[in-house]
């Protein structure tokens, strides 16, 4: 089993790459693929496990399920502390309000699959989103919530990636940029 001085310092280093960018996630995935290859023969089952679910999550986000799978028992306190605390810092706004790993992930799966392969359910998915959007402002007072779904909204409609980046939200670019890596 890993000591605690690792254990801390792995959740530590989980949160900051998956509130960050995805270079700074997928150099935390690199690290920890590393870890696998150059020490695998002396970690246990359990180790290799816990560090495999790491990986399956700051490759894809929208992988919970499949990560979670991969979470060992000894591990899920740890796994379970990652997931609070992205969530929390992810929260949008003060009055604790935020949008779950799972959410998003729908959000990027649905934005995706109609810019790809659903076209035909453009018009239900802009549909969700206003809702979604509407939601976001009047329920839940999380304007950069609502700006994100805003921005998405109008890549639904055709406008170009590029010429929205700037209005995604810091909390929310990791999950926009892998939408519009998903859909070039």
């Amino acid at each position: 089993m890993f000591n605690e001085e690792f254990r801390k310092a792995t959740i530590q280093s989980m949160v900051a790459a998956m509130t960050g960018s995805d270079e700074k996630r997928l150099e935390w995935a690199g690290v920890l693929q590393d870890i696998v290859k150059t020490r695998g023969d002396k970690l246990g089952r359990d180790e290799i496990s816990y560090l495999e679910g790491l990986i399956i999550i700051l490759q894809d986000a929208n992988d919970l399920e499949k990560a979670d799978a991969r979470i060992p028992d000894v591990y899920a306190e740890d796994w379970k502390t990652i997931l609070k605390i992205v969530n929390h810092t992810l929260t949008a706004n003060e009055a604790g309000q935020s949008i779950s790993l799972e959410a998003r992930g729908q959000i990027m799966n649905n934005t995706v699959a109609v810019l790809t392969h659903s076209t035909d359910r453009k018009g239900d998915w802009l549909n969700a989103l206003r809702g979604l959007k509407q939601q976001a402002l009047e329920e839940y007072k999380m304007p950069d919530l609502a700006q994100y779904l805003g921005a998405l909204i109008r890549l639904v409609e055709g406008e170009d990636a590029e010429d929205l980046e700037a209005e995604i939200p810091a909390l929310l670019r990791s999950d926009w940029e892998q939408i519009v890596k998903a859909i070039t």
